[in-house]
């Protein structure tokens, strides 16, 4: 299975399309996992956990994000053309991606976040500490 063509930049967790762009897959650095994803939403599943580096090579969790492939909510039904239908959690709608197709959504729930619990970026969280960028 090849790799995703486009890493986050921070080895907390990465972000990718498959070559073909037909599926998006999401690794967590701290317990490796791949994960692939369709339309439903769960808040005790979170396809991705956040965790900070930390000095000494420790890792802090600070968040979870939630995501939902935009050819996956289309095609349990939804409108993609509708700015109201979109993926919710907890009251929370969540956004489009600035380049992947996907939806997502960001709870800072172990890293108090100036800009807001659901905001998209914490500027409270670095990764100064990491050893590498790399994550794949």
């Amino acid at each position: 299975m090849p790799a995703p063509r486009i890493p986050h930049g921070c080895p907390s967790h990465g972000i990718g399309l498959t070559p073909d762009e037909k599926e998006i897959w999401v690794t967590d650095a701290h317990n490796r996992r791949l994960h692939l994803f369709d339309a439903t939403v769960n808040l005790l599943e979170p396809e991705v956990v956040i965790y900070e580096p930390q000095q000494g090579g420790h890792m802090k969790f600070v968040g979870m994000e939630y995501i939902v492939p935009l050819a996956a909510w289309e095609s349990a039904g939804h409108d993609l053309n509708n700015p109201n239908d979109v993926p919710e959690l907890l009251g929370q709608k969540y956004t489009r991606h600035s380049f992947l197709p996907i939806f997502k959504l960001h709870i800072w729930l172990w890293q108090n976040n100036p800009s807001g619990t659901f905001a998209d970026w914490n500027p409270k969280v670095s990764c100064q500490h990491a050893e590498t960028t790399e994550v794949f």
